[in-house]
C-alpha cells in the first residue's frame, strides 16, 4: 500500500465518521486528484458542495475533477 493510499484510506474513515463535515470529504477530494482517481474526486466534491454550496474552493476543484475525467463541459459549467 502506498502513501496515497494510506492517505485516501483514513480519510475515507474520517469520512464516514463525520459526514456532514465537508473538510474531511475536501481533503479526500484532492488526494484522489493526486492518485489520477477523478471519479472519485467528482463524488467527494459534489459532496463537499453539499453540505458548503458556497466554498469557492470546492467549485474549482470540482471543475478540475471534471477536466481530468474528460468532461470538459461540466468542467467549464463548475
Amino acid at each position: 500500500m502506498t502513501d496515497i493510499d494510506r492517505q485516501i484510506a483514513n480519510l475515507e474513515k474520517a469520512a464516514e465518521k463525520d459526514p456532514y463535515s465537508f473538510k474531511p470529504w475536501y481533503d479526500l477530494g484532492i488526494k484522489y486528484n493526486y492518485a489520477g482517481q477523478h471519479e472519485k474526486g467528482i463524488r467527494a466534491f459534489q459532496k463537499v458542495l453539499e453540505i458548503a454550496p458556497k466554498f469557492a474552493g470546492a467549485w474549482t476543484l470540482l471543475g478540475v475533477e471534471y477536466d481530468g475525467a474528460g468532461l470538459y463541459d461540466k468542467a467549464i459549467e463548475a
